[in-house]
């Protein structure tokens, strides 16, 4: 099994991101939007750098 793969978006992003994810993997992931409190400054938009809005994850199991 694999391991899960995450990502971060912005709310400006989100959709790109969403995109890519599905062009390059061929599956949607997980979309978990991020309280105040879950937002640590350790992770950024997976585009813009900014601070993330929404935390993505694709489990690593078959597609």
């Amino acid at each position: 099994m694999q391991e899960n793969l995450i990502w971060y978006a912005c709310a400006e992003h989100i959709d790109p991101i969403l995109d890519e994810i599905v062009d390059e993997q061929g599956r949607a992931p997980d979309l978990l939007p991020l309280t105040a409190k879950e937002r640590t400054g350790e992770a950024d938009c997976h585009w813009c750098g900014k601070e993330p809005d929404y935390l993505l994850i694709l489990d690593g199991g078959e597609k």
